[in-house]
């Protein structure tokens, strides 16, 4: 705490104490020093910043590292991309460490190494995509890979986008598929043209081998549910619930297709495992037959009305690349990606990306088991 203190005095007082020799001479072995002179003299001496940073801050213990990786980070991404003098030293210091095994050190030195081009850091990266014992190290691993997908052979590359390509699945909301995506979008802007088309033709096939979940049966039409009317029959259903059926009448109602339920189910709504800590009986089924009266902001769709006359509802992804990404469909989670200059404008939709009527091929008994099955989750 002391250090940071110290370190936000120096970097406030820049005028008056943020001499290079000052500072050297305050303590040598003081990494908050060498964060405090990349942020204030990394923009216009970003080569003495690293300088500084190098030369006062020795080879320690993994939390060392991670603060030098960050004080050196913060001078390259300040003042651009060092001297190639500076690089080599760069590299003889640090090329040798990747991987250490230290997650934060890890993540700072596959950014540096991977902005230094470093020799062989294409095939190291995946290896730690392969390997790696978490999700997380993973997936930044393969966003590093992106700026040097070009440097993998073409086996490496294969089972690069394999992997990128498998990650779309991978649970943790709405927006990591859509990160996936940007990954994948631009690795394959950085191939050249033979690489690129063979990585697209991988991914079509790949694409085409997904197996695509097996739709709801058909189911007839029982009654127009309103929620006084389901609320008593819940009410008035008594008796055991049957959770199996609750279960099977979670993904015949397409609950699942749009919920994550237990660790399974989509992501494009809310997860709803713990759904009975937070909502009463009458709340799930207010959200579940009239979704329109209160759409949270994190799911809320939008309206985008196009230049050429079209005008698509869906939830704004992201914007990458200089495209914007539109959800215009959450069941079979189809994108449309348009440019913002062709945008006339974006509202906010007046109603849910949930449909109305899901209930209405379900019998009293039927939503009373599912409400059971949804309020058991929490236990």
């Amino acid at each position: 705490w002391i250090a940071y203190q110290a370190r936000l005095l120096l970097e406030r007082h820049k005028s008056m104490y943020m001499d290079f020799e000052i500072v050297g001479r305050t303590e040598a072995n003081n990494a908050a020093g060498a964060l405090a002179v990349a942020r204030v003299k990394g923009a216009d001496q970003p080569a003495r910043a690293l300088a500084y940073a190098l030369g006062n801050v020795p080879e320690g213990d993994a939390g060392d590292t991670a603060a030098l990786l960050r004080a050196i980070g913060v001078a390259i991404a300040r003042g651009g991309p060092p001297s190639a003098a500076d690089r080599d030293t760069l590299l003889g210091r640090f090329d040798r460490l990747y991987p250490t095994g230290d997650a934060r050190s890890d993540l700072l030195l596959a950014e540096l190494l991977t902005s230094l081009r470093a020799p062989s850091i294409a095939q190291r990266l995946l290896r730690e995509i392969e390997s790696a014992p978490s999700r997380e190290a993973k997936l930044h691993a393969a966003l590093c890979l992106r700026l040097v997908v070009e440097q993998l052979s073409a086996d490496e590359q294969g089972r690069y986008f394999a992997w990128v390509h498998d990650a779309r699945h991978l649970s943790g909301g709405m927006s990591l598929g859509g990160y996936v995506q940007a990954i994948e979008r631009e690795a394959l802007e950085r191939l050249n043209d033979e690489d690129r088309a063979r990585a697209e033709t991988q991914l079509a096939v790949l694409e085409a081998e997904d197996v695509a979940p097996e739709p709801a049966p058909s189911r007839r039409f029982v009654q127009r549910w309103n929620v006084e009317d389901a609320a008593s029959a819940v009410a008035g259903s008594g008796g055991e619930r049957s959770m199996t059926r609750g279960a099977y009448l979670f993904a015949a109602a397409r609950c699942v297709e749009c919920h994550r339920y237990g660790g399974f189910g989509g992501a494009t709504g809310p997860d709803l495992t713990g759904v009975s800590r937070r909502f009463s009986t009458r709340d799930l089924l207010e959200a579940m037959i009239e979704p329109s009266a209160v759409v949270s902001d994190q799911y809320k769709a939008s309206v985008v009305t196009l230049k050429d006359g079209r005008v698509l509802t869906g939830r704004l992804l992201q914007i990458t690349g200089g495209r914007m990404d539109v959800l215009i469909d959450p069941f079979s989670l189809a994108v449309e990606s348009v440019s913002p200059g062709d945008i006339v404008s974006v509202e906010d939709a007046p109603f849910s990306p949930m449909p109305p009527a899901l209930l209405d091929t379900l019998t009293a008994g039927e939503i009373a088991d599912l409400v059971a099955y949804l309020q058991a989750g929490s236990e």
